[in-house]
């Protein structure tokens, strides 16, 4: 069984660093393009699907390097930041901010989960203009609420949406799986939270920077909190 577990991550890599290499130039070339005429809906078009087709292959990358088990670059950092950052990449998103929301955590590994998130709200609703980012608090915890304006998941795929390989018509099924563990490793959790023929909730949860202090000061994580 462990061969084989190393045999699919190899293969994963080897697969994962072909598509990433050509589409980041691809990637680079028709952003460049798009930037000398915003106004033509092709370069849009075409701009926003290497756009999407890499972040699955660094999503890809993360699950076959085994990233996903490695220790965080963790600091103190305002959950608005991330939101706003994931805002700029996809026009149209609609955000509720709110107060300040400080966690410790890894800002380019909460970015991964936030956008993975997102993504999955645009393709299910149709577009940015359809999916709304909202942060909030629940006692000790912050709350970070993506709403779709989709048709709504199965039972099946509420109960099967953070299983690697698991896909109900979008994507290759492991951005979740991506995100939920990261969250994890962050001390939070992931899940859905509402869905109906309105809409999908994917809410994740964050303990707040003070719920992760001992007594020093010092996050379990070894951040010195000033």
């Amino acid at each position: 069984i462990r061969q084989r577990q190393e045999n699919e991550r190899a293969f994963l890599l080897e697969v994962a660093h072909e598509i990433a290499a050509p589409l980041t130039l691809v990637h680079y070339h028709l952003d460049g393009l798009r930037g000398r005429d915003p106004e033509d809906a092709r370069l849009r078009a075409a701009s926003d699907a290497a756009r999407e087709l890499l972040r699955t292959s660094q999503d890809l990358l993360v699950v076959a390097r085994g990233d996903l088990s490695r220790s965080l670059e963790a600091s103190l950092i305002d959950l608005r930041e991330i939101v706003r950052r994931i805002a700029d990449e996809y026009p149209g998103l609609r955000v509720r901010l709110g107060e300040e929301a400080q966690v410790v955590g890894d800002p380019e590994r909460l970015m991964q989960v936030v956008r993975n998130l997102v993504r999955n709200a645009v393709q299910a609703g149709g577009g940015a203009e359809a999916v709304e980012v909202a942060l909030g608090r629940d006692g000790g915890d912050h709350l970070i609420r993506v709403r779709d304006g989709g048709p709504g998941m199965t039972p099946e795929a509420v109960e099967r949406a953070f299983e690697r390989g698991y896909s109900s018509g979008h994507g290759a099924g492991v951005g979740l799986v991506v995100a939920r563990s990261l969250i994890e490793l962050h001390g939070g959790s992931v899940r859905v939270a509402e869905t109906s023929p309105a809409g999908t909730v994917m809410e994740v949860r964050l303990p707040d920077v003070t719920e992760r202090m001992d007594v020093t000061g010092v996050t379990g994580d070894g951040v010195m909190i000033p």
